[in-house]
This record gives structure tokens, C-alpha cells and sequence, in this order.
């Protein structure tokens, strides 16, 4: 039986994709976004957050990993990252 697929977002900070990490299915699809233009917006860089977020998030297959970070594309482990923002320092 399939469970509710979410999007979880507005996630701006490690401990969130931790917590976001440990409560989703492994078994259903879902999608977890890092809103990394407003993290740049505080005047940090938003970089090391979304590549923690493949570690923590790679045992989750199911999970989509999208990220407001524009123009780049990322794929690992045949996980897209979508990022339609782009933070430049």
C-alpha cells in the first residue's frame, strides 16, 4: 500500500533535512526542498547545506531533492537536483 506522497518545503537548515530525512517513507515518493536563495539572502552561502542534504537524504531513493540555486542541474546517484535560483558570491 502506498503512503501520501509530500512536498516538504522551505527548508533552510541541516537539522530540518535531518528531521525531514527520518520521518519520510522510504517507500513513497516525495520532495524536499532547500530554499537556498533565502539562505543566501541572510548572507550565507547555501552550497554546503544542499550537498549535506545529498548525504543525509541517500538512503531515502524515493525522495526528489530540489533546490532554489539557478541554472545548475546536479545528478547523483541518478538523483536530480533542480535549482532555478542562482546564488553568486
Amino acid at each position: 500500500m502506498g503512503g501520501l506522497q509530500l512536498n516538504v518545503t522551505a527548508i533552510l537548515t541541516i537539522e530540518q533535512i535531518k528531521q525531514v530525512s527520518q520521518a519520510l517513507s522510504h517507500e513513497t515518493p516525495s520532495v524536499v526542498s532547500v530554499f537556498a536563495g533565502r539562505i543566501a539572502d541572510t548572507g550565507r552561502d547555501p552550497m554546503p547545506i544542499m550537498k549535506k542534504r545529498l548525504t543525509i537524504m541517500k538512503s531515502n531513493k524515493k525522495a526528489e531533492l530540489y533546490g532554489e540555486h539557478k541554472g545548475i542541474t546536479e545528478s547523483c546517484a541518478g538523483r536530480v537536483m533542480r535549482m532555478p535560483y542562482y546564488y553568486n558570491n
